[in-house]
């Protein structure tokens, strides 16, 4: 994921989930789901659904960056046991 980050558009990843199987190398999207639910369970990741769960970035109507992905932003709560 870390390869899809772009300079300037903080730590949000907005890949599809097609993209990143591809760069994985062919994984089944069902197995890639599954492994970032996994992330986001032990707090390694945050993922910021859209009501689509589309992954993109929108400005509010006052200016305000909203970015809808996943978020690699290292969480406070990361749990210990694997």
């Amino acid at each position: 994921m870390l390869s899809f980050l772009k300079p300037g558009h903080g730590e949000t990843v907005f890949a599809s989930n097609n993209s990143l199987c591809q760069r994985v190398g062919g994984i089944d999207e069902r197995t890639l789901r599954r492994h970032i639910n996994r992330f986001v369970e032990l707090g390694f990741i945050k993922r910021n659904d859209s009501s689509n769960r589309k992954r993109y970035r929108v400005r509010s109507s006052d200016g305000e960056c909203i970015s809808y992905g996943l978020s690699l932003t290292p969480c406070s709560n990361v749990r210990a046991s694997l």
